[in-house]
């Protein structure tokens, strides 16, 4: 995921909770998601923020600063010969704005006026763009990150999600252009500037609907009653120019005609806009966002995957109303999502996406790749020495190696062989309790055909595994394993007890009859 900052950069002010609150819910998202940060690359306003909060945190993600070289200052100091520049951190980048004509390099009329800008050296990277122009016309690097961030989306399919602190009527032409492009907009309205100024806009339309729709409540044929909030017929209100004029004192008539008229053009498009209330946390806020524009954009199954990564069920379950489970194809991708929630060991999202009809049986068919990643280390012990198992760097483990291990732990009446009972979820099971996951387990348990055999078998296993030599399992891996063999022995003498009294008879017939796996011993036996 990509998170783009964009706003104000002279005369940035927000209240220091405000920021803190912003800063630290964007690292958390963009952490969780081995994700990128975009910036405008310089020393002032949030940009400077963010370049600050990825030195705090170690710079755990890139922090990558689009800059436009024609308003930096020193740039001489950034040129090496033939402009080749630390291409570790930095690319130099012409950009030509106009395809039909080489811009030539030129000075801005207000070149000896303008500010120039000081890169904020903290960024990991800087993508310095070069139109042509110094000073304040130069603005390259907008055009230029615009295509970036479409090649990003579009080409690479990475969700992005752009932040909205403050702005002015440049950042409202941008709105425009990430709008018109289903690219999802958090606008920070606390921020003040263009951002408060969008929200107060959103809550007039509602009014003025709201209004309208009072007015021909009894003509439920009417336009207004219909289009629940389309705003394209709604006008704009005469207050809001003094709304801008207030908030931007500065403005010229034709900066404030203009932005009435973005007004007018983005009103069908504002509930595509998600007002930051501090109501959640940011980060949950930027997954919503992502979350809530439709199966148009990034799909099902990146959805998902998001709302997993985040370990956020109650937006995984937002998401799954607007699909159609039922279909083939729908089917899978909750396979899928399940297969990577056991990796996580995330057993709140197993439980929701088997009741929601999630195939275990394609988990099972893949339990090589399962268990190949993020696998404890008592476990590689385990399977070093008592299976054919070789350690050996990103070497998978198979079904044969799952299963000799089985039979050792297990003791020479056991028989483990996949599939001769046909119950995925007793397998995922005794691998869960090998893995020592004792919630994810009794999922697994619960799931199971016969509960009373199969918690036996989990007891059996976890007993004996306590007696592996202290090589394979420590000390704090036993206290672990007791833990999870007195959960286990709770949950299967509670079934036995509640069979038994529903119906002594058969509770006997069943503990009396023979099981294939154990040698034909009655459960009794075992």
């Amino acid at each position: 995921m990509v998170v783009s900052t964009i706003g104000s950069l002279d005369g940035f002010t927000i209240t220091r909770e405000l920021k803190d609150f912003i800063k630290d819910g964007i690292v958390r998202a963009v952490s969780k998601t081995t994700g990128w940060i975009l910036t405008e690359g310089v020393d002032v306003g949030f940009v400077k923020v963010m370049g600050d909060a990825c030195h705090q945190y170690g710079y755990p993600f890139p922090c990558i600063g689009i800059a436009s070289w024609g308003k930096l200052k020193h740039r001489q100091k950034l040129e090496f010969t033939d402009r080749e520049l630390n291409r570790e951190r930095v690319a130099y980048i012409s950009y030509q704005r106009d395809n039909d004509s080489i811009i030539e390099p030129t000075e801005s009329d207000d070149g000896d006026r303008f500010e120039f800008y000081q890169l904020e050296t903290h960024h990991t990277h800087f993508l310095l763009i070069d139109d042509g122009i110094t000073g304040r016309g130069a603005n390259g690097d907008s055009g230029f990150r615009k295509h970036f961030e479409d090649h990003i989306s579009n080409y690479l399919k990475v969700p992005i999600v752009v932040v909205l602190l403050q702005g002015g009527l440049e950042t409202l032409r941008q709105i425009v252009g990430y709008l018109s492009r289903d690219i999802p907009v958090i606008s920070v309205y606390e921020s003040g500037g263009m951002a408060f100024l969008l929200k107060a806009f959103y809550q007039h339309l509602i009014k003025k609907q709201t209004a309208i729709s009072v007015a021909v409540d009894g003509d439920r044929d009417s336009e207004v009653c219909r289009c629940g909030t389309d705003f394209t017929k709604i006008h704009l209100c005469p207050e809001l120019e003094d709304e801008i004029r207030g908030i931007f004192y500065d403005y010229k008539d034709t900066e404030v005609a203009e932005t009435l008229a973005i007004f007018e053009k983005i009103t069908p498009l504002l509930d595509e806009i998600t007002f930051y209330d501090k109501d959640i946390e940011f980060d949950a806020a930027i997954l919503k966002s992502l979350t809530s524009l439709g199966k148009s954009d990034y799909g099902l199954r990146s959805q998902l995957d998001l709302s997993l990564r985040w370990d956020r069920l109650d937006v995984a379950r937002d998401i799954l109303k607007t699909y159609d489970t039922n279909s083939n194809e729908d089917q899978f991708v909750l396979s899928l999502t399940l297969f990577n929630a056991i990796i996580n060991n995330r057993t709140k999202f197993v439980e929701f996406l088997l009741n929601e009809g999630a195939n275990i049986d394609d988990c099972q068919g893949n339990i090589e790749f399962l268990f190949s990643e993020n696998v404890p280390p008592h476990f590689i012990r385990l399977l070093e020495k008592h299976s054919d198992y070789e350690v050996g760097y990103n070497t998978p483990i198979f079904v044969e190696h799952i299963d000799q291990l089985t039979n050792f732990v297990m003791g020479k009446w056991y028989m483990a062989q996949t599939g001769c009972e046909a119950d995925p979820f007793y397998e995922m099971m005794l691998l869960n309790c090998f893995l020592l996951r004792k919630d994810m387990a009794c999922i697994m348990w619960s799931k199971t055909e016969d509960p009373v055999r199969a918690g036996l078998a989990a007891m059996l296993l976890l007993y004996n595994l306590r007696s592996c030599s202290a090589y394979a399992i420590g000390t704090d891996e036993k206290i672990s394993i007791l833990d999870t063999y007195k959960k286990f022995e709770e949950l299967t003498v509670g079934t036995v007890n509640e069979a038994y009294k529903e119906d002594p008879r058969a509770c006997m017939v069943d503990l009396k009859s023979r099981w294939k796996r154990f040698n034909d011993s009655t459960l009794l036996n075992i």
